[in-house]
């Protein structure tokens, strides 16, 4: 059965090269579209002189704190950083006939967070690149 209303945790990972890297403790995604403003100078017609509001640029960032996978997750998330190299990301729930987020993007900002004696986590910034998709959870 799937959940309504807020969604009682989440299921996010980083994947590189198709091998999933990470998976976040926090997560969030912002989507943002700049829109468009279209004046129209003819005041005869049905416009008339108003200001149109177009759909425009989309854009968006997901940032999260992660735990790393099992392996050289780190050196592949550095490696993706510094080189620049597109990575995919999915965030859903994971429960079937909820919805699932996938896209692609690139790390804008990772940052190794250490406190004395405790777990390592990192932080990521991922600015979307492409289409961001919506589909159910089989």
């Amino acid at each position: 059965m799937p959940t309504t209303g807020v969604h009682n945790g989440h299921y996010m990972r980083l994947y590189v090269d198709g091998t999933a890297v990470a998976k976040a403790t926090t997560c969030s995604l912002d989507m943002n579209m700049q829109t468009r403003e279209i004046a129209h100078k003819d005041t005869s017609g049905a416009a008339g002189g108003y200001t149109e509001i177009l759909p425009g640029k989309r854009s968006g960032t997901l940032s999260s704190d992660v735990l790393l996978a099992e392996g050289d997750s780190m050196t592949a998330l550095f490696t993706a950083f510094n080189g620049g190299t597109q990575i995919a990301w999915k965030f859903s729930t994971e429960v079937a006939g909820d919805y699932r987020f996938t896209g692609n993007g690139y790390i804008t900002a990772l940052r190794l967070n250490a406190p004395d004696n405790e777990n390592v986590t990192y932080t990521v910034e991922v600015a979307v690149d492409g289409a961001v998709t919506h589909e159910a959870v089989p």
